[in-house]
């Protein structure tokens, strides 16, 4: 496919984002993005409340127990590190964002998080080498009991990101984007890469 076929398929797709992505301009501003909002994020949500519920539980009792040892308190610090992982993780799978801002005269940037609150990365175009997808994949080990030995076998999951290598490199979570929302933000990615290196802010 030559540069002119790739450039149109990537303003056409602009022009008809898919269901859960958009393009919209304000002011000098334009933001492309994506939502985060995930099926998963209805199961983890729950999931995350009855955790953190089993985590208060605790805490109140080792506080009605009034000890004067610290071993209990820092026990549980894991527990509520993660309880507050979950639900920070829960939310942005329901309500989260991943918006590319394009500024006419300030610098553009990456935006990940919910609402306002969240990551802002600044995108310097010209030191951009590369923008590309990555799949890793992880093994998770699971135990099973046979005739009472241990035998082990193994899940593995993708994990989805969005690396753009320049002068450093950013990363962006996929975890909770589908097919259409992925190519659609990498394809915004490439598209203004190719604008902003060959005519800066003067598009």
């Amino acid at each position: 496919m030559s540069d002119e076929d790739k450039t149109a398929e990537a303003e056409k797709l602009l022009r008809n984002p898919p269901k859960g992505a958009w393009v919209k301009k304000d002011n000098d501003k334009e933001l492309i993005g994506v939502s985060t909002l995930a099926r998963g994020g209805f199961i983890l949500l729950p999931f995350s409340l009855l955790f953190c519920g089993f985590s208060y539980l605790g805490f109140s009792q080792i506080l009605k127990n009034e000890s004067t040892s610290l071993v209990p308190l820092l026990v549980m610090l894991p527990f509520a590190a993660a309880s507050i992982f979950l639900v920070i993780t829960a939310l942005y799978s329901l309500f989260g964002k991943v918006e590319l801002v394009i500024n006419k005269k300030e610098p553009d940037y990456i935006f990940t998080g919910i609402g306002s609150i969240g990551k802002t990365r600044n995108i310097k175009w010209k030191s951009i080498k590369e923008i590309h997808e990555k799949t890793t994949y992880h093994k998770t080990r699971n135990t099973h009991s046979s005739r009472g030995a241990g035998r082990h076998q193994y899940t593995t999951y993708a994990v989805k990101n969005i690396y753009i290598e320049g002068e450093e490199t950013i990363k962006i979570s996929a975890k909770f984007l589908n097919a259409e929302k992925l190519k659609f933000l990498l394809c915004a990615l490439l598209y203004y890469k190719d604008i902003k290196t060959r005519y800066g802010n003067f598009f």
